[in-house]
């Protein structure tokens, strides 16, 4: 989505000034891009409004244009909070994690794969388990993990909640996506929008109506 006008571009991607639960979504190529400030190209949480941005793959989001320019990925406001947890927020341009100074904003991301945004964060202090690392994704425009990703397996299996329980393509977040035999299946989940699996069912035949 493009969000071009004069005066404000807030959250091209997703807007937030209440309580949401933000989950399992592929954030890809939004622009902010007005002629004063731009604020969240791909998630904004303005105003006092409070978000659970789970396992999200936030990438190739910008804001562009104007004076003020601030959180490419996720944008929040300076009297917003924000928990992120199993998110990829990769790619975007200007700051792929930014909380607004001056307030009394919160922004709490830890086991996100946070990696080469211009810069990564802004006003934000990582956890301690967060990544900043390549997510191997399939390719520039397949968005799905590789075989090879650091990101498979990289979130405890406590992470896992109702609003998470389901990937992008329908697929349950506890699979034995990596062939492992189950050694840290049900134990450990896959970071970002997409839980890996090397199978995938195909329907053979005629649809009966």
């Amino acid at each position: 989505m493009l969000a071009s006008s004069i005066g404000r571009g807030h959250g091209a991607g997703v807007y937030c000034a209440g309580i949401a639960v933000i989950a399992s979504n592929l954030i890809v190529g939004n622009t902010n891009s007005t002629s004063a400030w731009n604020y969240g190209g791909g998630i904004a949480v303005a105003s006092s409004g409070s978000a659970s941005v789970w396992n999200n793959t936030i990438t190739g989001n910008v804001v562009t244009g104007g004076n003020w320019r601030y959180g490419g990925g996720v944008f929040v406001d300076s009297s917003a909070s924000a928990t992120l947890r199993g998110n990829l927020v990769v790619g975007n341009g200007g700051a792929g994690i930014y909380r607004a100074s001056g307030g009394s904003g919160v922004v709490s991301s830890d086991h996100d794969d946070v990696w080469n945004n211009t810069p990564d964060y802004t006003n934000v202090t990582p956890g301690p388990n967060n990544l900043s690392v390549d997510p191997a994704f399939v390719s520039g425009t397949d968005f799905h993990l590789a075989a090879t990703s650091p990101c498979i397996d990289a979130i405890p299996n406590g992470h896992l909640t109702a609003a998470v329980a389901m990937d992008i393509d329908e697929d349950p977040r506890q699979i034995d996506g990596d062939l492992d035999g189950g050694a840290t299946n049900g134990a450990r989940l896959d970071l970002g929008a997409d839980e890996y699996t090397s199978v995938r069912l195909a329907v053979l035949g005629t649809r009966q109506v």
